[in-house]
């Protein structure tokens, strides 16, 4: 099977494994004893000599959804998954900032809101939660009274300052091991 499955796959200058055979609602499968499976899964456990679970899920750690490589992933976690139920709990909280207009009372319950669900996240250092909080802050500011527009613009500097500051630690390691 070693010699087979190393022809479905190529790797690119990150030592990602990008998939040439079967795919299924876009994921790399393979089809093993008659059954199809997950090609990413496959490669973990056998990688990793770990049997997984139906229900546990590969979180990607290298940036390329369709990587393969068994380095580069690693078993979602509750965090990994909270993290996830945030970002899109903020997706909807920012569509209905843009669709319906909003009291400075609400304004306030929702930047308590997001404080108290969001921020203890932050530590994750995740770009994409940062910059979901501040759209919101952003569209919030449109309703909020004079106090709650300075809160939301030293927060909104924070958290961008933050991502900066993050994306410069990312560009600072690529180039260090590149």
């Amino acid at each position: 099977m070693a010699r087979k499955a190393t022809q479905l796959y190529f790797t690119d200058g990150n030592e990602c494994w990008h998939w040439l055979g079967q795919m299924k609602s876009g994921e790399a499968v393979i089809t093993r004893n008659g059954k199809r499976q997950s090609a990413k899964k496959f490669f973990y456990q056998q990688h990793h000599q770990v049997e997984l679970d139906a229900s546990d899920r590969l979180k990607n750690t290298c940036g390329h959804k369709g990587c393969l490589n068994p380095e580069h992933h690693r078993v979602r976690t509750d965090a990994d998954r909270e993290l996830t139920a945030t970002k899109q709990w903020l997706f909807m909280l920012k569509s209905s900032l843009e669709k319906k207009e909003q009291t400075p009372q609400q304004i306030a319950s929702l930047t308590t809101n997001i404080r108290n669900r969001a921020f203890p996240l932050l530590q994750t250092n995740d770009v994409g939660l940062i910059r979901g909080i501040v759209k919101c802050f952003q569209l919030a500011r449109i309703y909020a009274s004079a106090a709650q527009t300075t809160w939301l613009n030293e927060q909104m500097r924070w958290l961008i300052s933050k991502e900066h500051t993050i994306q410069k630690n990312v560009h600072s390691y690529f180039n260090r091991h590149n």
